[in-house]
């Protein structure tokens, strides 16, 4: 049964395809008391293409509290976002995913939401994982999405840049994580309210980290899927050696406060 087509996007029960750039995000059914006591929170820089069908499959999930943090979008991220009625901050130029996940994260303190998850916004997560994270948050504080535990399609180069950050992660921190880089994460309001965060860049994935084993706060790890396409694999600034130089000098200055 078909709910919405364009050129771009077919809905289905059960299933959003978003053909042009061979995206699938299939829907689960989750608790209602769950879904409204979550937040979903999903940084985004200029996610135009693809962020519509990313809402639309939250959405269908059963998921309502949604915040999109428009990270100095040039594009029309901003404009798709209020078009799905989900709430909006938005940052006037680019300042990082750091910047972002901290101005989400202040969001839900505020707001008084039970647990958040964060996403990427490029469409590589599935929702029907979020479901399994929030069912770690009933023995956990934290839990961390693991793409590496099923045997799914990752390309070498992000292999590579996840063990490497994998790497990086113990040093700084002292603590082994599978997937130290996953965008995909839980927590729940108590963790939340205990960590002291600095980053702007993507250095925040390893800070938080820090900060669970600073704060003594538990966390468990949770496979997920994770989806490659054409669209996410052209957006490589992530694994760029330059950005991993950058990131590996914010944390030097992170472990020094």
């Amino acid at each position: 049964m078909t709910f919405f087509t364009n050129d771009f996007l077919t809905l289905q029960l059960g299933k959003v395809e978003h053909t042009k750039y061979n995206i699938t995000l299939y829907n689960v059914q989750v608790p209602a008391l769950m879904s409204s006591q979550a937040l979903i929170a999903l940084p985004a820089y200029n996610e135009e293409k693809v962020l519509g069908c990313v809402l639309q499959s939250l959405r269908h999930a059963g998921y309502t509290h949604i915040v999109v943090v428009d990270d100095g979008s040039t594009d029309a991220t901003a404009r798709i976002a209020r078009n799905y009625r989900v709430h909006i901050i938005s940052f006037p130029r680019n300042k990082g995913k750091g910047s972002a996940l901290r101005a989400a994260i202040s969001y839900a303190i505020k707001k008084r939401y039970k647990a958040l998850v964060t996403m990427d916004a490029d469409g590589q997560h599935n929702p029907l994982d979020i479901a399994s994270l929030l069912n770690g948050l009933q023995t956990h504080d934290v839990a961390l999405g693991n793409r590496f535990a099923r045997h799914a399609y990752i390309p070498v180069y992000a292999r590579a840049a996840n063990m490497l950050g994998n790497i990086v992660n113990a040093v700084f921190t002292g603590t082994w994580v599978s997937d130290s880089q996953c965008g995909l994460r839980a927590y729940t309001r108590a963790a939340l309210v205990k960590l002291r965060l600095h980053s702007t860049h993507y250095e925040i994935d390893t800070e938080i980290i820090r900060e669970l084993k600073r704060k003594h706060i538990s966390y468990t790890q949770i496979p997920v899927r994770v989806r490659y396409t054409a669209y996410s694999k052209s957006k490589r600034t992530k694994q760029s050696f330059l950005m991993g130089l950058e990131t590996i000098a914010r944390l030097v200055t992170i472990y020094k406060k």
